[in-house]
């Protein structure tokens, strides 16, 4: 028997809202803008001491970037679900997805996210 994806999502996993195209960006004053970086979408969630990295397929990335866990189990949070991106920005600060896919390590992996 086949089993959709959904399906093996692990507990605590929270579909991402997807963004919808539009023909022109919308106007007021109400509205804000953030810069679309190259890089892994992800939701950082945390209960108590557990600390999960989600990507937008559900897998749990939390090994891959060890820095960026710990960098949230330093929030006085106990719990919280953040959107954000893991990326790595060259010297211009620009985003390099290429350097982010061959990364061996995640020193010098960023995780942004909208306030």
């Amino acid at each position: 028997m086949l089993r959709r994806v959904a399906d093996r999502r692990p507990s605590g996993f929270v579909e991402p809202c997807r963004p919808s195209k539009a023909s022109a960006p919308p106007s007021g004053p109400e509205w804000v803008h953030e810069i679309k970086h190259d890089g892994f979408r992800l939701l950082m969630r945390r209960v108590g001491a557990r600390v999960r990295c989600f990507t937008r397929g559900g897998y749990d990335w939390a090994d891959r970037f060890p820095a960026i866990v710990e960098a949230a189990r330093t929030m006085k949070a106990v719990s919280f679900l953040i959107d954000g991106e893991a990326v790595i920005c060259r010297d211009d600060g620009i985003s390099d997805f290429n350097a982010l896919c061959s990364l061996r390590g995640d020193h010098d992996v960023s995780w942004l996210f909208s306030t």
